[in-house]
């Protein structure tokens, strides 16, 4: 099965329910401004059939998280360095 990690400066679920908040919610977001979700899809995150994992403050939260559901893992350097 397929597993990738995503970066994302956005809370996934927090957008998702936008105009549905209540004043005391915000965006659940790292230092850096971003959280790492896991899809189970080999592809671009846009076009994946699921939603992805709930949000996480680090990398190594979300490779645990994929690990803990998928035994065996062979992690991949990430295709590029350049982020945009």
């Amino acid at each position: 099965m397929p597993v990738q990690i995503f970066a994302l400066n956005f809370d996934f679920y927090y957008d998702l329910d936008e105009g549905h908040h209540d004043e005391s919610q915000t965006p659940q977001l790292n230092d850096h401004g971003e959280q790492y979700v896991v899809v189970w899809y080999d592809g671009n995150f846009f076009n994946g059939p699921d939603f992805p994992s709930t949000g996480y403050m680090t990398l190594t939260q979300a490779k645990n998280y994929a690990a803990s559901v998928v035994q065996g893992i062979e992690w991949n350097e990430p295709f590029t360095s350049n982020y945009c």
